[in-house]
């Protein structure tokens, strides 16, 4: 899901887009020919368009209401889409693709890897406040601040296994994460308490 400037929230789905704002949601059927799953929703602050995410397809625009096959920004994988983004409140957007993360800033790609301390495998979510990100992956979680990935491990010093979900509640410079990880069909939350600057 995606919030706009505007406040309206952008919702994927199986060959289709949600809008939901104040008034209620709206269903907007893309292409009927095309039986697959969006899986992410993210601006393309260039143009105020949105980029979707299609499985096997990759990233389509969509704008004014239709999907555009347009050029992708120079540095991004073609192909399949990716699994994750992030638009940060800065006007960078973080993009999960496999176990890379880039990097849109104003038209310019940045691309981190394994040798910038990636470590999460396949990525599944990223949240971010201030100056650092958590990169959450089906191999556990790293924390992107100072420029490169650190792996984030529980206090037994075990990692957290396929994490799949993230929400950082802030209090002064304290953080509490709650991490959401999979387990077989179950979504399981659990508390890790640290500090971010």
């Amino acid at each position: 899901m995606y919030r706009d400037s505007t406040g309206v929230a952008w919702w994927p789905g199986l060959s289709c887009i949600w809008r939901q704002d104040a008034s209620g949601a709206l269903f907007k059927g893309l292409r009927p020919d095309w039986n697959r799953r969006i899986w992410d929703v993210f601006p393309d602050r260039e143009s105020g368009s949105l980029w979707l995410s299609f499985d096997e397809i990759g990233l389509v625009a969509f704008e004014n209401g239709a999907l555009s096959q347009r050029a992708l920004p120079s540095g991004l994988p073609k192909g399949r889409g990716p699994s994750a983004s992030f638009p940060a409140p800065d006007g960078r957007v973080w993009i999960g693709y496999n176990d890379n993360v880039y990097v849109l800033d104003r038209g310019r790609v940045t691309a981190y890897s394994q040798k910038d301390g990636i470590d999460v495998g396949r990525v599944r979510v990223m949240r971010g406040h201030g100056s650092h990100l958590w990169v959450g992956g089906e191999l556990g979680l790293d924390l992107f601040q100072s420029g490169h990935f650190t792996s984030v491990v529980g206090e037994d010093g075990t990692s957290f296994g396929t994490v799949s979900g993230i929400v950082e509640a802030r209090s002064g410079c304290s953080s509490i994460l709650i991490i959401g990880f999979d387990s077989g069909d179950t979504t399981i939350w659990t508390e890790y308490r640290g500090t971010a600057r």
